[in-house]
């Protein structure tokens, strides 16, 4: 879904989408950048290509779960991308799942270690990561517990402060040879 810029008629930050509508952006306040359970209708979910079925069905379960929360219909796909499709681009707005292809991913699971899991935001992204199926269906769950359903009488979906990181307490912490 490409967005180009509109002219600002009224004040308000409005980008126009590809069949023609105007929707308007999740403000930023206080530095923070909001997004309203309205705007869900701006994002789609792009999860890792390579996903167990498992973990594949728990993403489809957080879709369902996104839709009944915020009275939505999210799009699902994997994070392949194809120019010539309008569903398989690259999105301004979307929640990744996993490692996908995108740099975001990368540059939010950096420092993550294999059992390590959490969600976080970055440029437009919302991010739910982990580097193997069980650590990305605990972050799924946690993003569920601590977002969707704690914040499920707010008028909000997503804050960009709302980030998580668990670090799995492992046996050794370092090795030196």
């Amino acid at each position: 879904c490409t967005k180009d810029p509109v002219d600002n008629v009224d004040g308000k930050d409005t980008t126009a989408v590809a069949d023609g509508e105007t929707v308007d952006t999740a403000p930023e306040e206080g530095g923070l950048k909001v997004f309203k359970k309205t705007d869900v209708a701006n994002f789609k979910i792009a999860y890792y290509s390579d996903l167990s079925d498992e973990v594949v069905a728990a993403v489809n379960e957080l879709a369902d779960q996104i839709n009944s929360i915020c009275g939505s219909s999210i799009k699902v796909t994997s994070d392949f991308i194809l120019s010539s499709d309008k569903y398989m681009k690259e999105w301004d707005h979307e929640i990744l799942i996993g490692l996908t292809n995108r740099e975001q991913s990368s540059a939010f699971a950096q420092d993550m270690r294999i059992n390590d899991y959490g969600y976080g935001y970055i440029d437009g992204k919302i991010l739910i990561c982990g580097k193997n199926d069980k650590a990305i269906k605990n972050a799924i769950n946690s993003f569920v517990l601590n977002g969707l359903i704690a914040h499920a009488n707010d008028d909000l979906f997503y804050q960009s402060d709302w980030s998580l990181i668990e670090r799995y307490a492992y046996a050794v912490e370092s090795l030196t040879v």
